[in-house]
């Protein structure tokens, strides 16, 4: 569920609610998906070399850290975090060359409504 290439897969499942934004600046792709969010809903977002989920409140923007050895939970989204818990870039460089990468945002609510998602889930952590 952390790989780009699996979550295009499932940001286009019928029904599923999602935003694809490529760019050279992951922080500004990030924030032109963040002007998608609604107050209130949680959404599956990856950008850099990280993905989470996320929440727009009233007091600003959150992601949920789940790998923390002491302190997991909700945390504040800022640039910051973008950069150093996401590994954002500004520009990512390959051979001496800008290259683009993608930001995706999906909306929670509609993974749930998903049968093919939901079927997903069933393989995370099963023997199977």
């Amino acid at each position: 569920f952390s790989k780009i290439k699996n979550i295009k897969k499932v940001a286009q499942l019928p029904g599923v609610k999602s935003w694809t934004y490529k760019g050279y600046n992951d922080i500004i792709a990030s924030e032109k998906l963040f002007e998608e969010m609604t107050v209130g809903k949680e959404y599956y977002f990856t950008t850099g070399a990280h993905a989470s989920i996320i929440r727009k409140g009233e007091s600003g923007l959150e992601y949920l850290e789940l790998q923390s050895d002491f302190d997991n939970g909700y945390k504040l989204l800022d640039e910051d975090a973008l950069i150093n818990r996401f590994d954002a870039s500004k520009v990512r460089v390959v051979d001496d060359k800008k290259i683009k990468s993608e930001s995706v945002l999906i909306e929670i609510n509609s993974l749930a409504k998903n049968k093919n998602f939901i079927k997903i889930l069933s393989y995370i952590n099963t023997k199977a």
